[in-house]
């Protein structure tokens, strides 16, 4: 896998994905995969924002940001992510009947 671009690698990725994430979990899956991140890390925003247009992926709905993992002290908020897939399983359990509760009750 390392010989993908950066959005090729994220759209295979998220698809997989069943929880949420950011983009540093992003660029730890492609370093692992032994890809190498060069440049300023603008790729990776790109790559997100062509699969949040696709509608790939999705700003976590209860959770929208956190606070990045960075060496430097400074705090600066990133966009939770979560797949179409995970989105998908999301609202087809959200719409199961949840209102009716069935107790049996056995001697």
């Amino acid at each position: 896998m390392n010989n993908l671009t950066p959005y090729e690698f994220s759209k295979k990725w998220v698809s997989k994905r069943f929880i949420s994430f950011t983009v540093e979990d992003l660029k730890q899956a492609y370093k692992m995969a032994g890809g190498k991140i060069t440049g300023n890390g603008s790729e990776w925003g790109n790559a997100l924002q062509q699969l949040a247009k696709q509608e790939l992926i999705f700003k976590h709905p209860v959770n929208p940001f956190v606070a990045a993992k960075r060496p430097n002290n400074k705090t600066k908020y990133i966009v939770v992510w979560i797949s179409k897939e995970m989105r998908l399983k999301q609202q087809k359990n959200a719409s199961k009947e949840t209102g009716t509760l069935n107790l049996n009750f056995t001697n």
